[in-house]
């Protein structure tokens, strides 16, 4: 017999009560900033991006003060500040960091695509990058009014980094299912898959830790019967311009996340190449909870539907979120018990902490909704404080 979740008041082993309405969510998910238009506020946002990167990245860390020096310049400021604006004039940015990390990605592709000849080239190559090359002089130049590659992807693009460390959000609960080596069939949404690399996250070592350095399971040999990831721009990997773009997104010199983004495009092409369907959709957030239904009726018998996202919901306004939140919540509490989990791994501590980001898993428990913080972990999980009462608790909802 299932056990008897409590609904009414928060639990110390992780799980979370039901609200009496309306979202069901643990309140500090999805919190966004008041939006910003255009170049309104770009100097606190850069600002407050620069508070945090520590000791990573010493090129993007030169570069932030270095912006707002020629942001204050009487002369430089005005032309570049006009040129933000037009490449922004129509878009709002919901989070803080969206302006700032959208502007490393650009000047990083832009370099990557002239290659030497880019002034930013040596600083932000991908391999020993040079922050003593990345001078006054070569900024300028790099955000001239002419670079219109970079304006273009600065008024087009959307910061997709893609991080395949992510897949922990269905690898792990599926292992607690115990569906590996096929034992049911299990079927894969990623909302807001940028490329839906997530998507193949079995076909890719596994790096996860518990925070005692003991391995943490994952779902291994699974019988996935449909890869499925919905984006407002999905990222086609067989193009040159898009792969490139993935990699600009990871900051230079940050080798191991390269390799593995290296080793998840190689998969995903091997996979398509050997007739597996990974479909990639443009959807927004919103149509997930009627998507998910649609495709789950088309499944085997006694399939598992794992809908997850992971670090999304601060790009999705109040209204967007709202209707994500309570489609996918009355998903889950409508569906047969254990054919639908819900999983999302959100940043919800402060940024500065070692594991900001919470793992949680929204399930149906007999009659009841419940929902279980299985860890914390990293913006690019490897390490897992793990919850092993909600850990048992989601392994007893899931026996059959």
């Amino acid at each position: 017999m299932a056990k008897r979740f409590r609904t009414d008041a928060p639990g110390s082993d992780g799980t979370r009560p039901v609200a009496a309405s309306g979202s069901a969510w643990p309140a500090a998910i999805g919190r966004t900033d008041a939006a910003r238009r255009g170049a309104d506020g770009i100097r606190d946002d850069l600002a407050r991006q620069l508070t945090l990167m520590a000791n990573r990245a010493a090129p993007y860390r030169k570069i932030v003060p270095m912006i707002v020096q020629i942001l204050d310049d009487r002369t430089q400021g005005p032309v570049l500040l006009s040129s933000m604006q037009r490449a922004w004039q129509n878009r709002e940015f919901r989070a803080f960091y969206e302006r700032p990390l959208l502007l490393f990605a650009a000047l990083r592709a832009d370099a990557l695509a002239d290659g030497p000849s880019h002034p930013l080239h040596a600083a932000l190559r991908d391999a020993a990058p040079d922050p003593d090359a990345l001078t006054e002089t070569a900024l300028k130049a790099a955000l001239s009014p002419s670079q219109t590659g970079l304006w273009t992807s600065l008024g087009l693009r959307r910061v997709q980094t893609n991080e395949t460390s992510r897949a922990l959000a269905w690898l792990w609960p599926a292992a607690l299912a115990r569906w590996s080596d096929g034992a049911r069939p299990l079927l894969l949404v990623d909302v807001g898959c940028s490329a839906g690399l997530n998507l193949i996250g079995d076909m890719l070592p596994p790096v996860w830790t518990t925070t005692g350095r003991v391995q943490l399971p994952v779902v291994r040999r699974p019988k996935i019967v449909g890869r499925f990831g919905l984006d407002e721009r999905p990222l086609d990997v067989e193009r040159t311009d898009d792969a490139r773009w993935l990699r600009a997104c990871i900051w230079p010199g940050d080798t191991q996340r390269l390799q593995r983004l290296d080793a998840a495009l190689a998969a995903f092409r091997e996979a398509r190449a050997r007739g597996q369907r990974v479909a990639l959709l443009r959807r927004d957030a919103t149509a997930a909870p009627a998507y998910v239904p649609n495709v789950a009726a088309a499944a085997p018998p006694d399939t598992l539907t794992i809908v997850y996202q992971t670090m999304m919901s601060g790009y999705l306004d109040a209204t967007a979120r709202s209707a994500f939140e309570d489609g996918l919540d009355r998903l889950v509490v409508s569906s047969p018990p254990r054919s639908v989990l819900w999983v999302d791994l959100e940043v919800t501590g402060p940024a500065t902490s070692p594991r900001p980001a919470e793992l949680w898993v929204h399930a149906r428990a007999g009659d009841q909704r419940v929902r279980l913080m299985l860890g914390t972990t990293g913006y690019h999980p490897a390490e897992v404080s793990v919850r092993q009462d909600a850990v048992r608790d989601l392994t007893r909802i899931l026996e059959v």
